[in-house]
């Protein structure tokens, strides 16, 4: 079976690196150093213009939780509708209730406004308290989707609860491996918890530092806020080929 691979990228660069492989979907953000908030307008226009990526946009107004008030709310709508316009092909959306349950009202608004745009269940899934009561709850909304490390710091360190869920759910909802895939574990990780999809950025960070003259105070300017992350073609190359050895089940 074919597996369908999704680059999580911040980046214009990233984008026109992952249309040179053969990976054509993007989950598209900005800010991947928070795990990542809404991209701009500006960004998805330029990607759309200049690639033949599927862009999933993600609606993130903020770092921290995923428990939103009326404002924050009022701002992830605003944004579905104005990346919609902008060309989105799929939109990545989660939010939760001080229960640490799924907000269904406000997934159910959610889904009022992107009509027929589909919908990804992002990683607040692994904050929930019953998963697989939030995975029939999401199949009964619509979601398409639900990236997920399965409830773990990374998604190799959660395969269990991935590879039980895609075996009670995998035909009604895909559940995408996301965080922390890297080439030394994507194959493991796919034939263990028999995915169809898998969610990564093979990026590299590095300081984006100045080209000029004189000296420059790196223990000051080696900061968060002056580091690039660029998803690479031979990492995602690699990661592909990996990702190819795959049985088949």
């Amino acid at each position: 079976m074919k597996i369908t691979p999704e680059i999580c990228i911040d980046s214009y660069e990233s984008s026109l690196n992952v249309n040179q492989t053969v990976a054509k979907r993007v989950e598209l953000c900005s800010s991947l150093d928070v795990g990542g908030l809404t991209s701009s307008v500006g960004l998805v226009k330029l990607i759309k213009k200049n690639t033949d990526l599927i862009i999933f946009s993600l609606i993130r107004p903020r770092s921290g939780n995923f428990i939103y008030n009326k404002e924050e709310k009022a701002t992830i709508l605003s944004e579905i509708k104005t990346l919609i316009s902008a060309g989105v092909d799929g939109l990545v959306v989660g939010a939760l209730t001080p229960q640490f349950t799924i907000d269904i009202e406000f997934m159910k608004e959610i889904k009022n406004v992107a009509k027929n745009i589909p919908l990804v269940f992002h990683r607040a899934f692994d904050q929930l308290i019953d998963p697989y009561e939030g995975v029939r709850q999401l199949i009964k909304l619509g979601f398409i989707r639900i990236l997920t490390s399965g409830q773990k710091a990374n998604a190799f360190e959660g395969k269990e609860l991935l590879k039980d869920l895609i075996s009670k759910f995998g035909e009604q909802i895909t559940i995408m491996p996301g965080g922390g895939v890297r080439v030394e574990n994507v194959l493991e990780l796919i034939e263990y918890t028999k995915c169809k999809e898998i969610h990564f950025s093979a990026k590299t960070s590095y300081l984006n530092a100045p080209k000029i003259s004189g000296k420059v105070n790196f223990n000051t300017y080696s900061t968060p806020e002056n580091k690039i992350s660029i998803s690479q073609i031979k990492d995602i190359n690699a990661m592909i080929k990996q990702i190819k050895k795959a049985r088949q089940f």
